[in-house]
């Protein structure tokens, strides 16, 4: 019986272990994310294209293109904790009000809309 609990146990502490390191993704940093992003989906028939330039400054301006021609822009700050990158739209009322979280994975930024590249 003892035996038995201590496997069951160890087996707990294993999977909880597991689960922990898992659930962390890799950190990012400032270097590797400044520089201009760029990506591209569909909705609803049109394409629309997506830039963000991230500056050392932790200053961020991003613009999205429907179908070539220019439907939003905003500027503002971000943030970065482990591999989230968040932004903060600098036009919203009330500081840290809006904001647009990505997160970095295999050098490629993503959302659940559009997975974003590196401009070389």
């Amino acid at each position: 019986m003892k035996t038995s609990i201590r496997i069951l146990t160890s087996i707990l502490i294993l999977s909880l272990t597991v689960m922990f390191f898992a659930s962390c993704g890799a950190s990012v940093s400032d270097k590797d994310i400044i520089g201009t992003w760029t990506g591209e989906y569909e909705y609803k028939g049109s394409t629309f294209n997506v830039v963000i330039v991230f500056e050392s400054s932790g200053k961020y301006a991003r613009v999205t293109y429907k179908n070539g021609e220019t439907s939003s822009s905003e500027k503002g700050d971000y943030e970065i904790s482990g591999n989230k990158i968040t932004m903060y739209d600098s036009s919203a009322l009330v500081e840290h009000g809006k904001s647009t979280s990505l997160t970095y994975n295999s050098g490629k930024l993503s959302n659940s809309t559009y997975t974003l590249t590196k401009s070389k």
